[in-house]
């Protein structure tokens, strides 16, 4: 009867329908609210008034209304809000790019009108948007403006929702220490949790628990937030901590149980719909009904994933699942076809590189549709498919090793991000800097031939009598492929991978024990894919653990190294190698030698002097061995740096005078040398993750034809009697015999005297 009477008034009742308008704004009862505000706008029209409609309209769910009262607003002085319900109905509505466009507009707008604590919201729904997209760098971007607006506003909640996004942001990237200590900042600031925040923050430490190979506290996590969620009658954390727990039973191997959770969780899709749980519910239910060897129900769950318009970080998930299911049943055509998209689909996300690829959990992760592609030709009796499939995973191989630092990028403990992008966490602004460099950078090397793909034909042609030695293990099992002489072949080694890692560990721990070498080398098989004597050199492509080891150690039939009768080097690949081997011509120039640019190594002083001598030039020592001298060296003969070098956020660098030059400088001057010699430090394996985004291999993805360097730190005495011997068997002319000549003059030593020391490359000077 009061809302009927206030109705037919109009001048004092005008405003108590206003106050009743806002009334049921506050008590949420919205369309109560809308019925109030229409009034209260008829009455007496008023752009805060009709801001409320707009807002009422949008929350009882009448989108189509709430977006023309907001189109009216949008130009006016609560364009703000305006443009942030236009950007949730188009959210709402699928449109993803135009709700983006519409948050970038209200954040402008709130900017403008001085309304820090509203821009912080608007920065939010942006993050949430690019998060949903798979586009994680423009997220993070949006989630620093989020913390940097809700500092500004004095809003201690909005902050603590920043890093709870940033907490999110790099549990889904892989870096569980880094969103662990993000998360507890988030708690601090978000002070007295709601029930439903406590939930929330549960299950993501709970995933950060799964990642980090916890799965029994994860488990724990995640049904300490499944209660909570339950008491506060939240439908969606119910259903995310239902999930996961379904997520954590799959990887754990209790598929009945991960059955039962995922289940539940899918009941609940109805009550608050999201395409992205949606999407992930269907592939655990694919997963767990491919384990129960259900393949009909798994395809139809894989499909009803793709309907649900997954993330790209999903999407290519989904098809190699539903290659393993065609696989399963026998459907060889189909899988591969399935195996050859979810590929395409990770090459897509590398063109549109961000700071996901940062992460080895990612990079490690992507390597599974190689491995089953590689698997089904295989054991399908097809060794040219298999190797040309290997091929190309040892050229991205090559390529994502440049793109993972050889540190985790995280948030240090302790530390606020700050504006305007994390400071002063040095290491995750690193990883921003770096993240923008990744473009820069994958083009450098792709551009250099070294990463590129090619036809295994072509390949084969370039190689000619050469034998090259490709190490690559596939789901749970492990290959050597061995190409040359215009064909390929297939060897499957007996012993499993955590064998094969153990043995390597032994040898690495004590590389002078014979035994060890033996045991390791029994355990490859080496003897069996060996290429007969006669063949005086032996390029090997290693992976995973074989990157840390130093091949010529390893016996052959009749129990002498292989150094002691071949020509070791190492390559990225066949492919690789045959780029190298049909590189342009190039006209070199005199050699440059550079040596102690921090002034604090004397031996290393002494190594640059002796080469500069034997080399006929003069050597850039101290404060002249600066950037610009490896800037201006172009296309040298000989390039040999005995200086600083290490590993930071950022990559592997060499110290120079002035600074560190890192990879991307490296590969942007393009030091095409015939000979790059890095013979004093570790250049090659950094912590051993992979050799490939090394310093050393920098010179090769540049021009270098060929690298001499080491795989771990060596006394500068021996450095310096090796890198003489190297030189004086004719090193700069002939780099493969004369590293050969170089270990054996030093064979008299214990193997820990030249083991550590590796040539890749050719092994020849250019045509």
């Amino acid at each position: 009867m009061l809302l009927g009477a206030l109705l037919a008034g109009c001048g004092p009742d005008a405003e108590a329908l206003s106050r009743s308008c806002q009334a049921a704004m506050d008590a949420k009862t919205y369309p109560e609210a809308v019925t109030a505000c229409r009034a209260a706008q008829k009455a007496a029209p008023d752009p805060g008034t009709r801001q409320r409609l707009m807002r009422a309209l949008f929350q009882a769910g009448d989108h189509d209304a709430a977006l023309a009262e907001a189109t009216a607003l949008s130009t006016g002085p609560h364009a703000g809000g305006a443009w942030r319900i236009i950007g949730r109905v188009h959210e709402r509505g699928g449109r993803a790019e135009e709700a983006r466009q519409a948050f970038e507009k209200a954040l402008a707008a709130h900017v403008a009108e001085g309304a820090p604590r509203e821009a912080a919201y608007d920065a939010h729904a942006l993050a949430g948007s690019y998060w949903r997209a798979g586009e994680y760098r423009k997220a993070l971007v949006a989630l620093q403006r989020t913390l940097s607006e809700a500092e500004k506003a004095g809003d201690a909640r909005m902050k603590g929702y920043a890093l709870l996004g940033i907490g999110t942001l790099l549990n889904t990237v892989g870096d569980p220490d880094g969103a662990d200590r993000a998360f507890t900042l988030a708690a601090a600031d978000l002070g007295a949790l709601s029930a439903v925040e406590r939930a929330n923050l549960t299950i993501e430490r709970g995933i950060v628990q799964l990642k980090s190979g916890r799965p029994e506290s994860a488990r724990a996590l995640f049904m300490e937030a499944l209660a909570m969620a339950t008491e506060a009658k939240s439908v969606r954390y119910r259903r995310v901590a239902l999930e996961n727990l379904g997520r954590y039973a799959q990887i754990a191997g209790h598929i009945d149980e991960a059955q039962q959770h995922t289940a539940a969780a899918a009941a609940l899709i109805d009550q608050d719909p999201d395409e992205h749980d949606t999407a992930f519910i269907r592939c655990l239910e694919g997963q767990i009904a491919r384990h129960q060897g259900r393949w009909a129900d798994a395809r139809a769950a894989l499909e009803a994933a793709t309907a649900a318009h997954p993330v790209p970080e999903m999407t290519w998930l989904i098809d190699l699942e539903r290659g393993r299911v065609a696989r399963a049943e026998g459907q060889l055509g189909l899988a591969e076809a399935a195996f050859d998209a979810s590929i395409a689909g990770i090459e897509a996300m590398r063109s549109a590189i961000g700071i996901e690829e940062l992460k080895r959990a990612f990079i490690g992760a992507k390597s599974a549709p190689f491995e089953a592609l590689f698997t089904l030709q295989a054991e399908s009796g097809r060794p040219r498919d298999a190797a040309a499939t290997l091929d190309r995973a040892l050229a991205r191989n090559f390529l994502d090793a440049f793109l993972i630092p050889p540190t985790e990028v995280s948030l240090p403990a302790g530390t606020l991000p700050a504006q305007p992008i994390v400071g002063p966490a040095d290491a995750w602004n690193a990883a921003v800097t770096r993240a923008d460099e990744m473009k820069t950078l994958i083009s450098s090397v792709t551009a250099s031939g070294v990463a590129m793909q090619r036809p295994l034909a072509d390949t084969l042609a370039a190689l000619g009598d050469r034998v090259v030695l490709a190490w690559y293990t596939a789901e749970g099992r492990a290959w050597w492929v061995r190409y040359g002489a215009g064909d390929v072949a297939l060897h499957r080694v007996a012993a499993s991978p955590d064998d094969i890692a153990s043995a390597v560990d032994t040898l690495l721990a004590n590389v002078d024990d014979p035994v060890a070498a033996g045991r390791l080398a029994e355990a490859l098989e080496l003897t069996a894919v060996l290429p007969p004597a006669a063949t005086t050199r032996v390029y090997f492509a290693p992976t995973g653990p074989l990157v840390r080891v130093p091949f010529g150690v390893l016996p052959e039939s009749g129990g002498q190294p292989l150094a002691a009768r071949r020509e070791v080097l190492n390559v990225p690949g066949p492919a690789a190698l045959a780029a190298m081997l049909r590189a342009p011509k190039v006209q070199y120039g005199p050699p440059v030698v550079v040596g102690d640019a921090r002034g604090d190594l004397p031996g290393a002083a002494a190594e640059a002097r002796s080469v500069a001598t034997q080399l006929g030039v003069t050597p850039r020592l101290g404060a002249e061995a600066v950037s610009a001298t490896l800037r201006a060296a172009g296309h040298p003969r000989v390039l040999h740096v005995a200086t600083h070098a290490g590993n930071g956020p950022t990559g592997p660098w060499l110290a120079m005078a002035d600074t560190q030059v890192g990879t991307g400088s490296l590969l942007e001057m393009h030091i095409d040398a015939e000979l790059v010699v890095l013979a004093g430090c570790a250049s090659v394996a950094g912590q051993s993750w992979e050799i490939w985004g090394s310093l050393a291999a920098t010179s090769l993805a540049g021009g270098a034809r060929n690298v001499l360097a080491t795989l771990r730190s060596v006394d500068d005495g021996v450095a310096r009697r090796f890198v003489q011997a190297f030189y004086a068997a004719g090193g700069d002319r002939q780099p493969a015999r004369a590293f050969a000549a170089a270990q054996r003059s030093m064979a008299s030593g214990p193997p820990s005297s030249w083991a550590h020391f590796v040539l890749l490359g050719t092994g020849d000077p250019a045509p």
